[in-house]
């Protein structure tokens, strides 16, 4: 299924509008590092671990995390060169369809896992 319909996606997309920017904006480095640390530090602890037992050395990194956060979104309102287009959440559209979309790949993680554990524990044990 996934074939045939990246073939048509890749047929169609020379009829797609150009959308290109007058110029290419510089990377915004300092969004760039604060995102990544925060979503290091909020995302790594919680890996494989047991919300109800998890140690203060966890706690604390994910306290960090949402403050690196935090000041990463600070660092975007008051940048020229933002990593992420702010803008963008003005729109009704957009950010229901960035909820919507992250439900639904979250319910396709869920489905593949479901449907492997299904399948490996339908196989005799031989």
């Amino acid at each position: 299924m996934n074939a045939p319909l990246a073939a048509v996606v890749l047929g169609l997309s020379p009829l797609l509008p150009a959308n290109r920017a007058p110029h290419r904006p510089a990377p915004d480095w300092p969004g760039t590092a604060l995102a990544a640390l925060g979503t290091g530090l909020l995302v790594y602890p919680l890996i494989g671990a047991d919300l109800g037992h998890l140690p203060l050395r966890g706690w604390t990194s994910v306290a960090g995390g949402l403050l690196v956060l935090a000041a990463f979104a600070l660092h975007q309102r008051r940048t020229a060169r933002t990593l992420l287009e702010l803008s963008l959440f003005t729109r009704r559209g957009f950010p229901a369809a960035l909820v919507t979309s992250t439900a639904f790949s979250e319910e396709e993680a869920d489905m593949i896992i479901t449907v492997r554990a299904a399948i490996y524990s339908s196989r005799p044990t031989n």
